[in-house]
């Protein structure tokens, strides 16, 4: 999120292909209804998880980390278009705080874990000493709201909140009907946060719930569902309500948008096609509901395409982006089986292109016996 009630910033890739990739700063100043390009340079490789950006109370300032290397991080009080590089080693779970200039960092350092402040935009820290056992996820909207991962069960999520900058401690056991994953991003007001829970592998989906009190209470949302091989980034706005899901795949420049302003129970796409955003960020809607099974899958697969199906190809690549098989879809086509020659067990994509050369990833499993 950014200083403003409607401001957000993603980092994202420009034309992403292997062999030239830029990361790219995108700012929208109306809900993610329209980006702008803010910064765009070139990257040898693609990183395995989109870089964290969020924005500062201070108008126009952005934080993103890492930056070049793995012991820096970047600062930029001009809404990401210049970077200032500052170095830090291997700064963790990084996450903007509640006051002008806060930054906080979380390191792993031979005498313990330490969480790292910075209320001077990143010039100078002070150090914490906390819990080994903790990772910080979040900062809340009060000096000192901080939010810590604890350990938990199949179906217990240990949310651990202080109020004092990690100098006590008061632990919340959220149940859910399961869980393998999650994440946790704070609301606009304190002791409120959302909950990102997958129960699947293959995070093809994932539960929304909405907590008003640090924990005690916990409400179930929605399942927002379409996101499978697609990576995701979640914020919550600073106007109560506003909640934010950028959905994005490693192989073709299409970005989502899903904006909510009822607490994440209901969503409006926005749809942007980046290889066009120089010229005008095109807003067309390609169709989601698309169904491949099985998943996990040996050698035949089977995608169902809607009626209006727009798709004339499909493509399985691996994860290095590299074609294993491909296959025309003939017009008009609401079902394919499409039976593939023996590929090596993991986690594949497959990707089904229009006419018009757009794109739709879905992340599908081989588990050859």
């Amino acid at each position: 999120m950014g200083s403003d009630t409607s401001e957000i910033y993603l980092c994202t890739y420009w034309y992403p292909k292997f062999d030239s990739m830029n990361e790219t700063i995108l700012h929208s100043i109306n809900n993610g209804l329209h980006f702008s390009i803010k910064n765009s340079r070139f990257i040898y490789t693609l990183p395995s998880y989109p870089t964290p950006i969020f924005g500062d109370f201070t108008s126009g300032v952005v934080y993103k980390c890492p930056d070049w290397a793995v012991d820096t991080f970047a600062i930029s009080f001009d809404t990401g278009m210049t970077l200032n590089r500052k170095y830090f080693s291997h700064p963790s779970d990084p996450a903007s705080g509640c006051l002008p200039g806060e930054i906080y960092f979380q390191t792993y350092l031979s005498g313990g874990t330490q969480l790292c402040r910075s209320t001077n935009y990143g010039t100078s820290f002070d150090t914490i000493p906390i819990n080994d056992s903790l990772e910080i996820v979040d900062v809340g909207v009060n000096p000192g709201e901080l939010y810590f991962a604890g350990y938990g069960s199949d179906t217990i999520i240990n949310v651990v909140t202080s109020l004092d900058y990690g100098i006590t401690y008061q632990s919340h056991k959220i149940k859910v009907p399961n869980y393998i994953n999650y994440h946790l991003r704070h609301g606009p007001s304190s002791g409120e946060f959302y909950l990102l829970v997958y129960d699947s592998p293959f995070e093809d989906y994932f539960y929304i719930y909405h907590v008003t009190d640090y924990g005690n209470n916990v409400t179930f949302q929605q399942t927002h569902e379409n996101c499978g091989g697609l990576f995701k980034s979640y914020t919550a706005g600073r106007k109560p309500g506003t909640f934010y899901v950028a959905r994005r795949s490693t192989y073709d420049p299409t970005l989502y948008l899903d904006y909510s302003s009822d607490y994440g129970v209901t969503f409006t796409t926005y749809t942007h096609y980046l290889d066009s955003a120089y010229t005008g960020i095109v807003n067309k809607d390609l169709p989601l509901n698309i169904k491949v099974y099985p998943n996990p899958f040996t050698t035949q697969l089977n995608i169902e395409l809607p009626i209006d199906n727009q798709y004339l190809n499909m493509q399985l690549l691996n994860f290095l982006g590299q074609v294993c098989f491909e296959q025309a879809i003939l017009s008009g086509s609401e079902k394919v089986v499409i039976n593939i020659p023996i590929l090596v067990t993991g986690i594949y994509f497959i990707r089904l292109t229009t006419r018009d050369n757009r794109s739709l990833i879905r992340k599908v499993a081989v588990n050859f016996l």
